[in-house]
Parts: C-alpha cells; structure tokens; sequence
C-alpha cells in the first residue's frame, strides 16, 4: 500500500524552485524559510546532480521546517525520493514517470504537478488528475544544464488559454521568471509563477520573494 500523509492546501500563486547547485549565498533550507517570510506559498526542491540519499535528506529537512508554516513541499521527478523523505508532493516533466504511477505510488491524496512546453503536450495533459500544470519555460534560463528553447509570452499565453478552458487545477508559469518580467507574465493570465534563480541567486531571498509578492497582489487586485 502507498504511504498515507497529511494533506496540505497548493497555493502555486509565487512557486519557489530551489536547485541546491544554485544556492550561493544561503543553505536552500535557509532560502527556503526566508523566502516563505517573504510570500512564497509553495516551494519545491530540484536537482540533478545529488544522489538519492543527499536529495531524500535535503527535501526532508526543507520540508520540516515548512510544515509548521502549512507550506507544502515538491519533489521534482524521483519518486523514491519523495517517498523515503515522508512527502506526497511531487513535480513531474513530460520524461518522467506517468501521473498514474505516481499516484499509485504516493497514495490517493497525493499532489501532482506537471510541466507542459507545447500545444500538443497541455492537449494530452491528464488535467483532472493535477494539483497543478506548469507551462514553460518562457524564458532563457540559467537553472537548467539543457534547457528546451523559450516559448515566450505569446505561446505562453495561448496555451494558457487552452488549458484554462479544460482544467480546473492551477496554472503557472516557470522559466526565467523575475522582477523585470513579471507583469508580463501575470497579463497571460496565469494563476501563479515559478520562480528559481531570482531567489535562490540572491542575497536576500526574502525581500525578492516580498517584491515579487507585492506585484503579484497589486495586479490580482488591480489588473495592474
């Protein structure tokens, strides 16, 4: 039998990607709890490069010191991992295991995520069976060794439309995503950003995450 856990409300609204590898100026449980102070609602932990054991033990401890704050927590793409770290949230790419293996894996109650770059991939996405679709990436990104070629906003935008006419589950948008470029991004009216190096790249994790926040309550309140 899969294993049971406590459930937790996803709010992708500001999504926090931390990639150890970029991690420069504080531990990624560190950002993890600053960037949370500063209004990010759900973090996710991605890496490429650790074995099962250091990647079990990194989403566990972020996940630790998150839960008294209600945030939940992802793992990207290795079940076991998540699995052996006590977490039923996992991000999956259109390379890894099937949204129905997962779930078989992490129980009923488990919150899926999944990454759709193209028209033909959001077309065939199993939208009932999601906590939420990322879309992207948008833009050029440093965070990714080989990342696929930026959609842009105009892309973004129609699959977004797309989706939106199918799917209840949240809609975000990853890749590249900053201060600079968030207004943009917010007006192909996704519910939510991914966000990875901006935070994780700073020195102050909590008061990009409060900017970045900000812009997104004024224009969900405002339009602008």
């Amino acid at each position: 039998m899969p294993p049971e856990y406590p459930m937790r409300e996803i709010d992708p609204s500001l999504y926090l990607v931390i990639n150890p590898e970029q991690c420069r100026h504080q531990s990624p449980v560190d950002i993890a709890k600053n960037a949370v102070a500063g209004g990010v609602s759900t973090v996710q932990i991605r890496t490429k490069l650790m074995c099962d054991q250091s990647y079990t033990e990194l989403a566990a401890q972020v996940d630790q010191a998150l839960r008294p704050l209600h945030v939940p927590v992802f793992v990207n793409d290795r079940l076991e991992v998540a699995a052996a770290a006590g977490i039923n949230c996992i991000h999956l790419g259109q390379d890894d295991v099937s949204v129905h293996e997962a779930r078989e894996a992490l129980g009923p109650d488990a919150q899926i995520g999944l990454t759709v770059r193209s028209m033909e991939e959001a077309e065939n996405a199993p939208t009932q069976e999601l906590s939420y679709l990322s879309v992207g990436g948008v833009f050029a990104t440093r965070s990714k060794a080989n990342p696929d070629p930026p959609i842009g906003l105009t892309k973004l935008k129609d699959i977004v439309r797309y989706l939106k006419s199918r799917a209840d589950c949240p809609i975000i948008a990853i890749s590249g995503i900053n201060q600079t470029n968030l207004e943009s991004v917010l007006s192909t009216e996704v519910d939510g950003v991914a966000v990875v190096s901006a935070i994780c790249e700073s020195d102050s994790p909590e008061t990009v995450a409060r900017e970045l926040r900000n812009t997104i309550h004024s224009y969900q309140t405002t339009g602008v």
